[in-house]
């Protein structure tokens, strides 16, 4: 524009520009330079977007899964590490019991004391009962503070327990009970304090409280075939018992 407003300028003598950097405009005035029009800049392009815009209806973008991590054994030996420990300390322990068991029976049988009583040989019951009975070699030849025995041709076993006289109550109530369900009656004896006891040709028992504790003595058919009434021989190992616990 700026040019062919000059070449105008030059070419009409009739309206010659003003001064130096004057410029005709369209509407074939002149204008001082401080009003020329400045030339626009270049427009800026635009950064393009990172993705392209998804269509209507896709779905939204997602990484690309990971893979899982491998899982280590260590784990599992360490688990299997702990188990085998726990293993070895039971096998120990049972180790330990049995000969610990061992060593009580071969002193039972010998009426050495047992735990915190003294029990009577097994040649002392058998005379009293009639039968012959021996320490019987099982894990229950210890019940409680007291001992077992059993006869050598399934005829009669024997039972002493003794325990706290904080449960005589319940213990006495138990011998009432087994009398009836062997058609017997509970009757006094003079053994200990509060003595009972029964006799029937299955199961006879005796129990009396001593010295803060409760002692109880059954003796039982480990068979089919009657024994008799064993009343009086319960009555006879109990005060035994008593005296070699005293």
């Amino acid at each position: 524009m700026l040019a062919g407003a000059n070449m105008k300028a030059m070419s009409d003598p009739q309206n010659p520009s003003p001064g130096p950097g004057w410029w005709l405009a369209s509407d074939g005035r002149w204008y001082p330079p401080e009003s020329a029009p400045q030339p626009q800049a270049a427009p800026t392009p635009q950064p393009q977007a990172a993705y392209a815009a998804q269509p209507q209806g896709a779905p939204a973008w997602q990484p690309p899964p990971q893979p899982a991590p491998r899982k280590s054994g260590k784990g599992c030996l360490i688990a299997l590490a702990i188990v085998g420990a726990i293993g070895a300390v039971i096998v120990v322990l049972i180790a330990f019991a049995i000969y610990k068991f061992a060593d009580t029976v071969e002193d039972v049988a010998d009426g050495i004391t047992v735990g915190d009583v003294e029990c009577p040989t097994a040649d002392e019951v058998s005379d009293i009962i009639g039968y012959d009975v021996e320490l019987a070699a099982s894990g229950s030849i210890i019940v409680a503070s007291g001992c077992n025995y059993t006869s050598t041709g399934d005829t009669a076993g024997v039972s002493i327990v003794s325990g706290s006289g904080l449960i005589a109550e319940e213990v006495f109530a138990d011998l009432e009970t087994e009398a009836q369900s062997n058609n017997a009656t509970v009757s006094d004896i003079d053994a200990g304090d509060d003595g009972k006891a029964f006799g029937s040709d299955m199961r006879s028992a005796a129990a009396a409280k001593d010295d803060g504790n409760i002692v109880q003595v059954d003796i039982f058919s480990e068979g089919t075939q009657p024994i008799g009434d064993k009343k009086d021989e319960a009555e006879e190992i109990l005060e035994q018992f008593l005296d070699l616990n005293d």
